[in-house]
């Protein structure tokens, strides 16, 4: 069950996101103790985002990624990207430790965090917005963009609006020979 909770068992995606994870981990946050997992998930959620419970010495954290990124077409460098900036968001709570109340997601010390470890946003946004840009909406009030997944027919499998033609006709086929 936990392997499940990291990767789902189809992916179309050609990387690894446990590997890229620690490709990142390594290389921009050496001195990171908290414990990461990472994931894709679906429907109306946002583009990325992390969830993290605090240890005494320790915490964990669950990265979550959307599956319109799981796409042959995705390249490595976005979802790198998507990774430090949810990293920087670990870093920053656990730096902070555990306290109530609600704090500004992305103050300035965040951004300048992310110009540091992240140079290439400005270009993996540039991706992300021409390629599914038609399916995210911003929340400005939980300083968040989120999926939005297209209705599909009652039939067949589930399908975003951002997936290359040939990519769904493929899903198409393998949904009709499980019928």
């Amino acid at each position: 069950m936990a392997a499940r909770a990291e990767q789902r068992a189809m992916t179309f995606a050609p990387f690894a996101l446990r590997d890229l994870l620690a490709e990142v981990k390594g290389r921009c946050f050496p001195a990171m103790g908290a414990l990461v997992s990472v994931g894709f998930q679906g429907g109306y959620a946002p583009l990325a985002c992390v969830s993290y419970t605090p240890f005494p010495r320790q915490g964990t954290a669950r990265i979550a990624v959307h599956s319109a990124l799981d796409r042959p077409d995705t390249p490595l460098d976005v979802v790198r990207f998507l990774l430090k900036h949810e990293l920087i968001h670990v870093e920053r709570e656990s730096a902070r430790g555990h306290g109530g109340g609600r704090r500004p997601s992305h103050p300035a010390a965040f951004w300048e965090r992310e110009r540091e470890v992240a140079p290439e946003a400005e270009e993996m946004w540039e991706w992300i917005e021409s390629e599914v840009g038609h399916c995210l909406e911003r929340d400005h009030r939980r300083e968040c963009v989120f999926v939005v997944p297209k209705r599909t027919p009652r039939r067949g499998p589930p399908r975003w609006a951002l997936y290359p033609v040939s990519v769904s006709a493929q899903n198409q086929d393998a949904w009709q020979d499980r019928s």
